[in-house]
């Protein structure tokens, strides 16, 4: 229980439409960017949006409210490390 690390899920994902190229999309599909041609550019898009909701949400290391061991939290939202 209180050992593991609990996973940042992304909440940004790449896909390939075909014939158009690379897009950022959110979780439910919808696109965030225009389509590009050059998958490291559109990657770098969606690390930097990750980071921003990220750093809104107040990611890191929490005490667990259970075993007080340290974990990955994903939020203030997430405070046992189960």
């Amino acid at each position: 229980m209180g050992g593991r690390i609990a996973a940042v899920r992304d909440e940004f994902l790449i896909h390939l439409i075909r014939g158009q190229g690379y897009v950022v999309t959110d979780a439910r599909g919808k696109y965030l960017t225009e389509p590009s041609a050059f998958r490291p550019q559109v990657d770098r898009v969606r690390a930097q949006m990750q980071a921003e909701l990220m750093a809104t949400r107040k990611v890191g290391a929490r005490a667990c409210m259970c075993c007080r061991k340290s974990f990955e939290s994903e939020g203030i939202h997430n405070r046992l490390c189960l």
